[in-house]
């Protein structure tokens, strides 16, 4: 009886540990991730971005995602209400845009069943601009999907002789173009 005592003091803490690692599970409406393309997307730069040497830059960024699968089970998610602002230096000359920024965002589902629909996930992390488009990675830091990872990429209609006179006639400050891909998880 005493050695069975002794098995039942080591067992149930350690039982009581695992239950308390161990990972929760996601609701069952919400999918473990979401993999979006296609849709708009547009972004704005001020002071602009000029010839005269790399300036701090504040930018906003938005759009709508379409074509979103879900990551696993769970409803639907259909598309997505995407909006980032950040701040980084940036320039036309010698690389055209801004090479390294610091971006937070919101993320409003469409889709997803009750814990993703109409849902806001806010995110972090850093981006590229280019005159090809614009990178970001981060996480989600609150909302759907938290903790999850994202990477985000858009393309731009870049004209030339827009980009041309903005740079040289006070700042190139505006860019148009599609969502290449919106993935979390």
């Amino acid at each position: 009886m005493h050695a069975l005592l002794k098995k039942a003091a080591v067992a149930l803490p350690a039982a009581a540990l695992m239950v308390a690692l161990a990972p929760t599970a996601a609701s069952a409406e919400e999918p473990l991730g979401v993999r979006c393309a296609g849709g708009n997307a547009q972004m704005s730069a001020k002071p602009g971005l000029t010839i005269v040497g790399s300036k701090q830059q504040t930018w906003t960024g938005e759009g709508v995602t379409t074509g979103c699968k879900n990551v696993g089970s769970g409803k639907a998610v259909t598309s997505a209400i995407v909006f980032f602002e950040g701040n980084g230096k940036g320039a036309c000359v010698p690389e055209f845009g801004i090479p390294n920024a610091d971006l937070n965002g919101r993320i409003t589902w469409n889709g997803g069943g009750p814990d993703v629909e109409n849902k806001v996930s806010n995110v972090s992390g850093t981006s590229k601009l280019t005159w090809t488009g614009a990178n970001f990675t981060g996480v989600v830091t609150d909302g759907p999907f938290k903790g999850k990872k994202v990477n985000a990429t858009a393309s731009w209609d870049f004209d030339l002789i827009a980009a041309a006179g903005g740079c040289f006639l006070g700042g190139y400050t505006n860019a148009v173009g599609t969502w290449d891909s919106l993935n979390i998880g």
